[in-house]
């Protein structure tokens, strides 16, 4: 009883919350300006991912939206707009106001960090000249302790309650400048977010967007789908659905038993077995790192399987698959960059 109650009161809350944020303060500034006041998302890092979400926030007309990227992807945005293809049923192509590099405040802004997780720190120095004390930051990279990357080299100019988690379930594919790929999959934002004044910037878009009361959980049981299938498919060479395949089940399981013993450790139960497993991840798709790893670019191996050895080290688990892993990921980045193949 006493927690229907509570649980009915926040939720009262966080709807005063949003009339206020999203009506009485827009409105506010109508009456004294003459004008309505936008909502300011900036996202940081249009690679596949990013330009998704940039191409579901460009939905809302309340949203003033601006997505930095890569010079020739972003030139051919903004001349032609992004083209999506996949599993999106969208036909227009979206148009998205795009920038080389920021050179513009981000006060009173909604930074959506979307770079790899191997470039965080270089994006963080790019924004922390622009931003202030009402700059509120969205992070979705793969991997654990990125929240802890963002404030380590933010200089405290981050504050730990402006910095909100999300964990990308939909699969994004980079196909040529300007066009990408979109696979279906749920995009989850951890609740405080549901607080902000930007609580509503993906609702009523074509994203499947829902906000989470356990997002370390959730952040764990992607980090361990990500040990298994993201360097299986940079050793293998192949699609998410050839690694579903029953006969890859014996190495997937021994990733998998080490993943949850590590997420068990830390009091998190991640709630994965190998037919969940075999089942989320079973798309026409490529993962992340082969996509990285066909570019010539790094991975994010040590922030996926890297990250549960070390957290394993910390609580006295053994994890010599992951370890083993984790190597040979660096070993055939390696290979790679300095040209040793012989083939």
């Amino acid at each position: 009883m006493g927690y229907g109650i509570g649980f009915f009161y926040w939720n009262l809350i966080v709807l005063i919350k949003q009339a206020w944020y999203n009506i009485g303060y827009r409105y506010f500034n109508y009456i004294l300006f003459g004008q309505m006041v936008k909502k300011r998302v900036t996202i940081l890092g249009g690679g596949a991912v990013g330009s998704i979400l940039a191409a579901a926030v460009s939905q809302k007309t309340d949203v003033n939206l601006k997505m930095i990227g890569r010079k020739e992807h972003i030139t051919r945005i903004n001349n032609h707009g992004l083209e999506i293809g996949g599993q999106l049923k969208e036909k227009d192509k979206f148009k998205i106001h795009c920038f080389e590099t920021i050179d513009f405040s981000l006060d009173h802004t909604l930074v959506i960090f979307a770079a790899k997780a191997t470039d965080l720190q270089s994006s963080i120095k790019q924004v922390l000249k622009y931003i202030d004390n009402t700059t509120q930051f969205l992070v979705i990279q793969n991997g654990l302790g990125i929240e802890d990357v963002i404030l380590n080299n933010s200089g405290s100019k981050v504050i730990p309650g402006n910095l909100f988690r999300g964990i990308v379930g939909f699969g994004a594919t980079f196909l040529d400048n300007g066009k990408v790929n979109y696979w279906k999959g749920k995009f989850f934002v951890e609740k405080r977010f549901a607080e902000s004044q930007y609580n509503d910037i993906f609702n009523h878009t074509f994203l499947q967007f829902f906000f989470s009361g356990n997002i370390k959980k959730l952040v764990w049981k992607k980090v361990i789908i990500n040990s298994v299938y993201n360097p299986l498919s940079v050793i293998l060479k192949v699609k998410n659905n050839v690694i579903a395949e029953d006969r890859l089940n014996r190495i997937k399981e021994e990733l998998l038993k080490e993943g949850i013993m590590v997420a068990l450790s830390e009091g998190i139960d991640p709630g994965i077995d190998l037919p969940t497993l075999n089942h989320i991840v079973s798309s026409n798709n490529i993962t992340s790192m082969l996509q990285d790893h066909l570019k010539g670019k790094p991975g994010e191996i040590e922030f996926i399987n890297g990250a549960i050895v070390n957290t394993g080290k910390k609580n006295n688990i053994k994890t010599p698959v992951n370890d083993y892993i984790a190597h040979l990921i660096k070993a055939i980045e390696f290979i790679r960059k300095e040209n040793l193949t012989v083939f």
